[in-house]
């Protein structure tokens, strides 16, 4: 199973945090984030074909789950924060290898961790209400995931996982 690709998706999800101003332009927080995905990508297999058709393989991936805890470092203009942030990362991810007729041939799945770092923008809409934007790029390792197939024949598989997401979302400040 040699091959790579890059997959496209929506994630919609929620992040609870807590920010705290150390002078009047820095401020650091911690966040926590989980996002249902709808990630996925394939490509066609380099190397192995279905043994009982002969037919060529194609190797899937999605991801269905991804989260992460971060620390961050702001600066502060008036309404405008810029941020910098890092931490650990966590997904969920389904693999599959499907023949050339669209019929599974081996599948898999496994949670995985990593870390992820990242920056962006927040505005503060008024003193409760903030938007944001932010650009975040998780690496989850290589990890060596066990197929099985229809057949019951046996693979592992070194699989290496980088990914890139943009968040576009929205906050809502308690003022605890």
């Amino acid at each position: 199973m040699l091959g790579s690709h890059d997959g496209t998706g929506l994630v919609v999800g929620g992040q609870l945090g807590c920010n705290y101003q150390l002078s009047p332009m820095w401020v650091v927080g911690i966040q926590g984030d989980i996002a249902w995905a709808d990630t996925s990508g394939s490509h066609a297999d380099q190397v192995n074909v279905d043994p009982a058709t002969g037919l060529a393989l194609t190797d899937q991936s999605k991801i269905d789950l991804l989260s992460s805890v971060t620390g961050r470092v702001a600066y502060a203009w008036d309404r405008l924060l810029t941020y910098a942030k890092g931490g650990g990362a966590w997904t969920h991810d389904k693999y599959e290898i499907l023949n050339n007729s669209n019929v599974t041939f081996a599948t898999a799945s496994e949670t995985r961790s990593g870390w992820t770092v990242g920056g962006g923008f927040e505005y503060a809409i008024t003193n409760n209400l903030s938007m944001f934007f932010e650009y975040n790029y998780y690496d989850l390792g290589t990890r060596t995931v066990s197929f099985t197939s229809t057949a019951g024949l046996s693979q592992s598989v070194g699989i290496r996982e980088r990914e890139s997401f943009v968040k576009v979302g929205a906050n809502w400040k308690f003022c605890w």
